[in-house]
């Protein structure tokens, strides 16, 4: 991946950035706005996997695959998200 900031006396520093009327824009900009993009469908995720847990709790269905891949799931969204907290990002 590219590198679109440096560090320079303990602060963050963008390589390239651009500036018109409506305000910045450029290639760290875009990937800035796919972290948040990201962040946000995680969490949209997070709630659609607890109803689903829920669901087949209530149905008590939590012997079977579909329970699981949505258990393991849930798993991957908690580490990701946990991640990106771990750099600042919530």
């Amino acid at each position: 991946m590219e590198k679109l900031t440096f560090q320079k006396d303990n602060r963050n520093y963008i390589r390239e950035l651009q500036q018109d009327e409506f305000g910045y824009y450029g290639k760290a900009i875009d990937r800035l706005a796919a972290i948040e993009d990201l962040y946000e469908d995680l969490k949209k995720q997070e709630q659609e996997i607890a109803v689903r847990l829920a669901k087949f709790h209530r149905e008590r269905k939590t012997k079977g695959y579909m329970f699981q891949e949505t258990l393991a799931l849930k798993t991957l969204n908690d580490k990701l998200l946990n991640l990106l907290a771990s750099h600042g990002i919530k």
